[in-house]
């Protein structure tokens, strides 16, 4: 018996999959706009771009990428 509110897998990979997609897009975009507004300050554009905008892909990646276990799930 499946409750009538309950989504489907697909469903919620492809709801997963578009916010982290969403997250990368924004992720980026706020690296290169501290780049562009603040080139004097190289310190903080090696540290932004280069160290915490791969972890947070990796991250992110890790995120997408991961599956919940199902509480019917045998392991």
């Amino acid at each position: 018996m499946t409750q009538p509110d309950s989504v489907p897998d697909s469903s919620r990979a492809r709801t997963r999959a578009r916010i982290g997609v969403l997250l990368l897009t924004l992720i980026t975009v706020t690296g290169l706009c501290g780049a562009w507004w603040w080139p004097e300050s190289t310190e903080w554009h090696y540290l932004l771009v280069t160290q915490a905008i791969p972890l947070c892909y990796v991250a992110l990646a890790w995120w997408v990428a991961h599956r919940r276990p199902e509480e019917g799930d045998d392991a």
